[in-house]
């Protein structure tokens, strides 16, 4: 492949369709401070990727934990759901 002037040497982060910003891990490190602070402050989550595939999220705690709540009320209302359709007479 030729190398020309208009090819970046570093890719920046970009925001994906889904609004997480997207960075490679290669340039990770030097922006780790900034992607730290954009979580805590603006809510924006970041996923550090390898070949363009994420790897990994930055997130903040709250939201870690909203995900736990979300996912133990996701599974009772699975059982409920389950529970109701056993006890069903068409069942």
């Amino acid at each position: 492949m030729l190398y020309n002037l208009a090819m970046a040497t570093d890719p920046e982060p970009q925001i994906a369709d889904d609004g997480v910003q997207e960075v490679p891990l290669t340039i990770a490190r030097p922006l780790l401070t900034r992607m730290i602070e954009q979580a805590r402050e603006n809510g924006l989550m970041s996923a550090l990727t390898v070949r363009g595939r994420r790897r990994i999220y930055l997130v903040t705690p709250e939201c870690v934990e909203q995900a736990r709540r979300d996912r133990e009320e996701v599974r009772a209302l699975r059982e409920e759901v389950t529970r109701l359709r056993d006890a069903s007479p068409d069942a």
